[in-house]
């Protein structure tokens, strides 16, 4: 099922994907749920059991990019930096939470 909806404090695109439980169920499970800024620079996941990671794009005036992403319990990669014009400068930061 898709929808346009406010949330994370924006509008997104939303996508939810649920399953029959067993073959035959008239009972629905949702698995996940995707979610996409309307501005394609945000967007979130979460799983079957309630884990959210969220990404966030940003554009500065350089062209350079930079794309942080925080995955639940586990890690949050911190920053990745691509030069738009060539591939000269890759930076890949990880960082393990406390």
């Amino acid at each position: 099922m898709r929808d346009v909806v406010s949330a994370h404090g924006t509008w997104v695109q939303r996508a939810t994907t649920k399953v029959y439980a067993t073959n035959g169920s008239s009972s629905k499970t949702t698995v996940s749920i995707s979610e996409q800024s309307v501005d394609g620079l945000k967007s979130w996941q979460t799983d079957v059991l309630g884990n959210l990671t969220s990404a966030v794009q940003t554009v500065p005036s350089s062209g350079d990019w930079t794309l942080s992403q925080t995955n639940p319990d586990v890690c949050s990669l911190g920053s990745l930096e691509i030069r738009e014009s060539s591939l000269e400068s890759l930076t890949i930061s990880t960082f393990l939470k406390p």
